[in-house]
């Protein structure tokens, strides 16, 4: 695979993580995080869709 197509899939592995991360904070949401501390659950799940969709474009560009 491409080197620049891998480092593109590195980077969406990393916001994808991030986003799964967020996902786990707001089931533990303690009481001192308000809404203001946690990205919502919707913003986490459409970030996990996003990069699902651009892996899938990048594949298809790249060949992979």
């Amino acid at each position: 695979m491409d080197k620049d197509a891998e480092a593109l899939l590195k980077k969406l592995s990393r916001l994808e993580l991030a986003a799964r991360r967020g996902l786990q904070l707001n089931a533990e949401v303690k009481p001192h995080l308000t809404q203001d501390h946690v990205i919502s659950v919707e913003h986490c799940n459409a970030t996990i869709q996003s990069c699902d969709l651009f892996r899938k474009w990048i594949s298809e560009f790249f060949g992979a």
